[in-house]
């Protein structure tokens, strides 16, 4: 059969072919690093030292403490202490601004005049915030010392987690966050990369010959919960009842809203150890959490016996002493209170950690059951 014409033929329509490549998950960025970083240095320090996991691990935790948190705990307390120091200074600034607005603006003699004070408020807060930014800047305070303290918690979970990866368990925070911005990966594969390390299952001590394993004793759990509480009794500190009988009625619901977080938390603590010992969770977390917590209480318990001080741009520590300003009115006392929030920053820092606990315990183990 002959064929079409050329000009009857249809048009040769010429297209451009775009070539798409399909990836079942989307890529990690850092989040891969980070744990493999981790699990090299927990590795490094294992081969490095030649001892068993059961030793290793708690040597992990005590060089993760010394290097990372001691020196950031070392720096708000110089930071607090200095900020302590500016109190008396900023007490008698308050009181000469005080004066000085009530004579010379409002022509009062009477410095005790409350209807006058009511009105000079605002411009005193003004001064006194001025006052007070160029005495951090003179004593050389940072502005954003106080959150310092809350940069040992990546590190610590990036090491948790490489750690549980080594655990031989593919369920945790990171896992858990990577879920939710990521889609489902068809083929099952995880997300993390990280392998178990067999050697655990064999260089346990004592009780717990097998670090992939719970401790079925329930020693380690127990001793989970013990530092937790003594952490919690140690670092912060709540008011007895018979001391709240004179506090006024702020003050009252302050100091019963910290209690009750207080009592909230041990018993959170105690849930956390009956979890761990319940859904069995391998000892070699048990001993690094264990011990990361021991070494937390002893280091806030060396920093509390010895007091930092500034001098002349020299640090020094010397032994407690009993504080050289007298603070007897009420403004100086609650200035006081205002400044140096530094247990405050520290009870948040072990809340964190410990939801961050029981939330990895209910989560992350509950595949076993």
């Amino acid at each position: 059969m002959r064929p079409f014409h050329r000009s009857l033929r249809a048009p040769r329509k010429t297209t451009l072919q775009q070539i798409r490549h399909f990836h079942p998950t989307r890529p990690s960025p850092f989040v891969n690093e980070l744990l493999d970083a981790s699990s090299a240095f927990i590795q490094g320090v294992h081969s490095i030292s030649g001892l068993s996991w059961a030793v290793s691990i708690p040597l992990t935790a005590l060089i993760v403490r010394s290097t990372v948190a001691m020196p950031l705990q070392i720096y708000t307390k110089i930071q607090a202490r200095k900020e302590r120091d500016l109190v008396p200074l900023l007490s008698s600034w308050k009181k000469h601004y005080k004066d000085d607005i009530l004579r010379n603006q409002y022509k009062v003699d009477d410095v005790n005049d409350i209807q006058n004070l009511s009105a000079a408020t605002p411009i005193l807060a003004q001064r006194m915030k001025s006052k007070h930014a160029d005495l951090k800047k003179r004593w050389n305070i940072p502005r954003y010392w106080k959150p310092l303290n809350f940069l040992q918690i990546p590190i610590w979970i990036s090491v948790m987690e490489a750690l549980r990866a080594m655990s031989g368990n593919d369920k945790g925070l990171i896992p858990y966050l990577l879920s939710l911005i990521e889609p489902t990966n068809s083929s099952g594969a995880p997300r993390l990369h990280l392998e178990v390390e067999p050697s655990l299952a064999t260089e346990g001590a004592l009780w717990f010959p097998d670090l992939l394993a719970g401790d079925t004793t329930g020693i380690l759990p127990a001793a989970l919960t013990m530092s937790i509480l003594l952490n919690i009794s140690a670092g912060w500190k709540a008011k007895k009842f018979s001391e709240m009988a004179d506090l006024p009625k702020i003050e009252l619901y302050r100091a019963l809203t910290v209690r009750g977080i207080r009592a909230f938390i041990q018993v959170l603590a105690l849930n956390v150890g009956l979890s761990s010992y319940y859904y069995e969770m391998p000892a070699a977390l048990l001993l690094y959490w264990t011990t990361n917590l021991l070494f937390m209480m002893s280091e806030e318990a060396s920093v509390k016996v010895t007091r930092v001080r500034h001098r002349s741009g020299h640090v020094r520590i010397t032994r407690p002493r009993r504080s050289q300003y007298t603070c007897a009115q009420d403004d100086t006392l609650s200035l006081k209170r205002r400044l140096v929030p530094t247990s405050a920053s520290d009870s948040l820092r072990g809340l964190f950690i410990l939801i961050y606990t029981g939330w990895h315990v209910k989560e992350g183990y509950e595949q076993s059951t």
